[in-house]
C-alpha cells in the first residue's frame, strides 16, 4: 500500500473528504442549487436574545447526498481497468431507497481502478424544510461493466459488459441527510478491491478488503458526513482573536458544518485554506462564490498534494475538494448578536455552535465557538472556546453553562441559554436565544 492511499484512509477515518463536481476527474448524477436554499421567509421568534430575534434559517427542503469513489494504487496507463458504475443508492428497504430515478448507462461514474482520481455521483432527496433528518443504512455496490485502457490517447475497450448490474455487496452504511444541507459518503475502491480476470473471464471482487479499506473500526460501517461549509468572515478581529494558519498567517474567514471545521485567509493560492478535525490536516485553496448563468454558485475549496506519478515532485493533483456558502445566505433576520447552532452527524443530541456580535454595517467584532449537549428532553449544557484556540485539540472551555428548549417535530430548532461560568472580558450576552440551522 503506497503512501497516497494511505493518506485517502487516514482522511476517510477523520471524515474530511468534501468534494464538488467541477474539479472532479468523473461526476455522474443530476443535483441543482435550488433545493439547498430556501426563500428567506418566516420571521424571527423567540425573544429575550438581547432584545432581539432570532435569526431565521434560509434553508430549503432538499437534501444533497454525494458519493465519493476515491480510487489508484499504482500508475495508470494501457492495460488500466476502469469500473463502470451506473446505480449508486442509498438504501433501507425495496420501498425506501434513493434516488428513485433509474440511471442507467447515461449517468455512470467510471472509476480507474488504478489511477489517482476522485469521483462523485450526487443526487437530491426531497425532504420537510425544518425536518428531522433522513438515515439510510445500506450501500449496494452495483456493477455494470470493467474497461480496459487500450492506447496511450486514452482509448478503452470492454472487458465485462452486463444487460443488469451484478451485485458486488451490500455494505453497511450511516448517513444522515438534512434538508437544505450536503452529506457526503466516500467509498475507497482500487484494483487490489476489484478487477476482471481475462484468464477465468470473471470478475473478481474482495468483500473483506473492501470492508477493510471503508468501514470505520469503531462502528463497522461506511459513514457520512456534512459536507458543506458555512462561512464567516472574521478579518475585522484583531489578529490575536483569530486562527493560526500553517502557513504563519491569520485566518480572515472561519468555516463549519457542524462535523469539521476550515479556516482560510485570501484567495486562489494553493496555501490559503486549511481543514481542521480537530487539528490541521491539510492544507489547500479556496476560491470565491461564482456568478453562473444568473445564479451564485457556492464558493470552492480544493486540497493539492504531490502527483505521486511525478518522480519531481513539481506537479499538483486535487485530493480534497468542496464548497462553502457564505452565512449570510443560511441566515435571515441577523441582528448584533447571533448564536447559531449546527446539527452534526457524529451524534443527534450534540450540537457544533457559533456566537458572534455585530456591528450595524453587518461586520462581525467577536466570535467564539463551542458545542451543545441536550443533555435531556428540555435541558443540556454548553461550551464555548475562544476562535484562536483553532485547531487546538487540548483547548480547554474559557466558559460553559445551561440551555433550555423544547423540541418541534421531534427535533430541537431553537432555546435559550445562560452562560454560568464566563472571563470577566466575555463579549457576548450571558443570557439569551441561539437558533439551529435546519
Amino acid at each position: 500500500m503506497d503512501g497516497r492511499w494511505q493518506r485517502y484512509i487516514t482522511l476517510k477515518k477523520w471524515l474530511i473528504a468534501f468534494v464538488s463536481c467541477a474539479v472532479l476527474a468523473g461526476c455522474g448524477g443530476g443535483s441543482g442549487l435550488d433545493g439547498l436554499n430556501g426563500n428567506g421567509s418566516g420571521s424571527g421568534n423567540g425573544g429575550g436574545n438581547g432584545g432581539q430575534s432570532l435569526p431565521v434559517p434560509n434553508l430549503g427542503s432538499k437534501a444533497q447526498a454525494q458519493v465519493i469513489y476515491l480510487s489508484g494504487q499504482a500508475r495508470r496507463g494501457i492495460g488500466s481497468q476502469i469500473a463502470i458504475l451506473g446505480h449508486t443508492r442509498i438504501y433501507n428497504s425495496p420501498t425506501d431507497f434513493q434516488p428513485f430515478d433509474l440511471q442507467g448507462t447515461f449517468t455512470p461514474v467510471n472509476v480507474r481502478l488504478d489511477g489517482y482520481t476522485m469521483n462523485q455521483f450526487l443526487f437530491d432527496v426531497p425532504l420537510t424544510v425544518g425536518g428531522p433528518a433522513k438515515t439510510y443504512s445500506q450501500f449496494p455496490l452495483l456493477l455494470d461493466g470493467i474497461d480496459v485502457v487500450t492506447d496511450d490517447q486514452g482509448g478503452t475497450s470492454h472487458l465485462y459488459t452486463t444487460n443488469s448490474p451484478l451485485q458486488l455487496g451490500v455494505f453497511n452504511l450511516n448517513i444522515a441527510l438534512y434538508p437544505g444541507r450536503q452529506t457526503t459518503v466516500q467509498v475507497l475502491l482500487n484494483d487490489a478491491i476489484l478487477s476482471y480476470d481475462s484468464g477465468t473471464s470473471s470478475v473478481v471482487f474482495s468483500k473483506s478488503e473492501f470492508e477493510t479499506e471503508n468501514y470505520a473500526p469503531y462502528n463497522g460501517k461506511l459513514n457520512a458526513f456534512l459536507s458543506d461549509f458555512v462561512s464567516f468572515d472574521v478579518s475585522a478581529l484583531p489578529a490575536n482573536q483569530r486562527p493560526l494558519m500553517q502557513n504563519g498567517q491569520r485566518a480572515t474567514m472561519v468555516h463549519f458544518t457542524g462535523d469539521t471545521t476550515g479556516i482560510s485567509a485570501g484567495f486562489n493560492t494553493q496555501d490559503s485554506f486549511n481543514i481542521l478535525k480537530p487539528v490541521t490536516i491539510d492544507q489547500g485553496m479556496i476560491i470565491p462564490p461564482q456568478n453562473l448563468g444568473g445564479q451564485t454558485a457556492p464558493g470552492q475549496y480544493t486540497v493539492q498534494e504531490p502527483d505521486p506519478q511525478d518522480p519531481f515532485g513539481d506537479r499538483q493533483i486535487v485530493a480534497l475538494a468542496g464548497i462553502w456558502r457564505p452565512y449570510t445566505s443560511l441566515l435571515s433576520n441577523v441582528g448584533t448578536f447571533a448564536m447559531v447552532a449546527l446539527p452534526t452527524t457524529r451524534s443527534s443530541t450534540t450540537n457544533e455552535v457559533v456566537l458572534f456580535n455585530r456591528n450595524a454595517s453587518g461586520t462581525i467584532t467577536a466570535m467564539w465557538h463551542g458545542a451543545i449537549d441536550y443533555t435531556s428532553a428540555t435541558k443540556g449544557v454548553i461550551r464555548l472556546y475562544s476562535l484562536d484556540t483553532l485547531p487546538d485539540a487540548n483547548a480547554q472551555p474559557l466558559a460553559d453553562g445551561t440551555v433550555s428548549f423544547t423540541k418541534v417535530g421531534g427535533v430541537v430548532k431553537q432555546g435559550t441559554f445562560s452562560i454560568t461560568n464566563a472571563p470577566a472580558d466575555f463579549p457576548f450576552p450571558k443570557d439569551g436565544g441561539f437558533v439551529v440551522l435546519r
